[in-house]
């Protein structure tokens, strides 16, 4: 059975499961916070996604990179929390709560980088040709310079892997394994 995603009233199929709700957000992290949360409305965590939306700097000078970066995950099934390395300057960050009435299974795990380039997770078995990672954004310890982004992809039905051109110092991303069924 295809998935049905209403936009503006109409329905179009998609992959097997259909679009319980979304909801979008803002979370603002003030110059002394490492993290803030927002509230949403209550949701079914094992069958919600989310998306990073991506993250403005407000505020603050010579600020590092590592002050604005930041990383989301679904705390609870009303919260969805912002962290950052470092506490100079305003940062905020966009996001999207996409809630599926069934059809899809979520897992959600962090992967932590200290002075090497890759390292994996172990996840419950999924169905490679129906799965994909949702990256959840990273932080970074004092990083200084822009090249340093990871990326992270799904390497065999229970291995997340991470890969960052980083050996001297920690980098921690936060993802979600998506299966559609």
């Amino acid at each position: 059975m295809p998935m049905r995603v209403n936009l503006q009233g109409r329905t179009s199929p998609v992959l097997g499961a259909m679009v319980n709700s979304i909801q979008t957000g803002t979370i603002a992290i003030a110059p002394a916070s490492l993290s803030n949360t927002a509230t949403i409305t209550s949701v079914d965590m094992s069958t919600t996604m989310l998306l990073h939306n991506g993250v403005a700097f407000v505020s603050g000078t010579g600020a590092a990179y590592s002050a604005y970066l930041t990383r989301i995950t679904l705390t609870n099934g009303t919260t969805v929390t912002a962290t950052r390395h470092a506490t100079s300057g305003d940062s905020t960050t966009r996001f999207t709560v996409l809630e599926f009435s069934g059809g899809i299974t979520v897992q959600r795990g962090t992967i932590t980088l200290v002075n090497i380039q890759n390292n994996t997770a172990t996840i419950s078995s999924v169905d490679t040709s129906k799965a994909f990672v949702n990256y959840l954004g990273h932080t970074e310890q004092d990083i200084v310079s822009r090249e340093n982004v990871p990326y992270i992809w799904l390497v065999n039905s229970t291995t997340v892997q991470v890969y960052c051109n980083n050996v001297n110092r920690t980098t921690v991303v936060d993802y979600e394994v998506i299966e559609f069924g």
